[in-house]
């Protein structure tokens, strides 16, 4: 008897400090504003082309208009939602927020006249063309247990209309000891939170971003912070993993204790490093000698860079978003995903025509199809730009000039 003391009080012990398995921790989420800094720096929200101003066979009525006509049809929750906008001097937004093709029963949004240039200036024909931004309205989805909250605005010098989510949710969970920030936004605008990477593209993934270095904020300004991403389903807090799950109606989001399983990423080259989204979070690889372990699952490369330091002087390359093999690939258990890229590189000059103009275009390319920026970076900065010189078949130089970087 004296013996099995010790033992029930190590078993008592184990069990105390052990967390049940599948046990999952819930934080709520509050709906709240979304500023510009909710968005980032991601851009995956959608782009809509204006159509003519002849009005579309779904719109059945119209209210009584001050100026030009413009009509767009964007797709929310599965389904075309018509928006129309009176381009006048102080343009007005109608959006068929229930779906039944009536604009003319639909709240009109005034827009307001910013500083920098935009679409419907742009279509008036302005000497001084400015975007107009619109604020929020509400959309009922079918299906979906909210209402979508967008936002439209015309981008600078752009000929599309940009929506938005004009909401977000957001709360603080308690994960590795300690309190992170959360937010969560419906970036593909169909009414429900917990569209997870991956999917068919950014445009189906809602977006996520997370406080993981404890600093208590939110770093959403640039990819660098590792802090905005598609919404993961498993992420790295505090070097513990947690399964990631939010409900569709995004008033709360859940984590659950997880093991990852890992294989092995090769590009081949020292000199190479990436930022990745997954379903396991945002990646930066560096180092290694090009070869990483990496948790199992499905990855997107966002940029790639070339680094590399010769006599003292610190040389990079950059490619954003890279096509090729990088920009979709997968890991598999215990397995080696090699996708050689970097050097040597390979210079190719394009070709077109554009109104009767001959237009040379110059990019360097990797083993993996990737392609850099063509300028070279000395030590932080650019370097002048290759020349170039066209001659015929005998020699003859026809003329000669400068790329330009931008």
């Amino acid at each position: 008897m004296r013996g099995a003391m010790p033992l029930a009080a190590a078993v008592l012990i184990a069990c105390l400090l052990c967390a049940p398995v599948g046990a999952r921790d819930e934080f709520p989420l509050a709906e709240t504003a979304a500023g510009p800094e909710a968005m980032g720096w991601a851009r995956w929200v959608q782009q809509v082309l204006p159509t003519a101003s002849r009005k579309p066979v779904a719109v059945r009525a119209v209210p009584k208009l001050a100026g030009k006509a413009l009509y767009l049809t964007a797709t929310l929750g599965g389904r075309a939602t018509q928006m129309l906008i009176d381009v006048s001097d102080t343009p007005k937004l109608y959006v068929d927020t229930d779906g039944d093709g009536d604009l003319a029963e639909e709240q009109a949004l005034s827009g307001k006249r910013l500083g920098s240039r935009g679409l419907l200036d742009s279509l008036l024909g302005s000497g001084d063309p400015r975007e107009v931004s619109f604020n929020s309205v509400a959309v009922k989805v079918a299906g979906a247990p909210a209402e979508v909250k967008i936002s439209l605005s015309g981008p600078a010098g752009g000929g599309y209309v940009e929506l938005m989510p004009g909401t977000l949710r957001a709360g603080t969970a308690k994960l590795a000891g300690r309190s992170c920030r959360v937010q969560i936004v419906d970036a593909n605008l169909d009414g429900r939170y917990g569209s997870a990477f991956p999917q068919n593209s950014l445009l189906a993934c809602d977006l996520f971003a997370m406080d993981l270095n404890g600093n208590g904020r939110l770093d959403v300004g640039s990819v660098d912070s590792g802090e905005i991403m598609p919404l993961p389903k498993m992420i790295q807090v505090g070097g513990a993993w947690y399964d990631v799950a939010v409900g569709p109606d995004g008033s709360g989001i859940g984590f659950e204790r997880a093991e990852p399983q890992w294989g092995t990423l090769d590009v081949g080259s020292p000199d190479v490093e990436l930022r990745l989204f997954s379903d396991s979070g945002f990646h930066w690889l560096k180092g290694s000698g090009g070869k990483w372990k990496v948790p199992v699952g499905n990855y997107m490369t966002v940029d790639v860079a070339m680094r590399r330091t010769e006599r003292g002087a610190a040389w990079s390359l950059e490619c954003d978003w890279p096509g090729g093999k990088l920009q979709n690939f997968s890991v598999r258990r215990d397995e080696t995903t090699q996708l050689l890229a970097g050097p040597p590189l390979v210079g190719e000059v394009r070709t077109d025509l554009y109104d009767n103009s001959l237009m040379l275009s110059f990019a360097l390319r990797g083993r993996a199809g990737e392609e850099y920026e063509a300028g070279a970076r000395r030590n932080g900065r650019s370097q002048p730009a290759p020349s170039f010189v066209i001659q015929d078949e005998t020699g003859k130089e026809l003329a000669s000039g400068k790329f330009e970087y931008g």
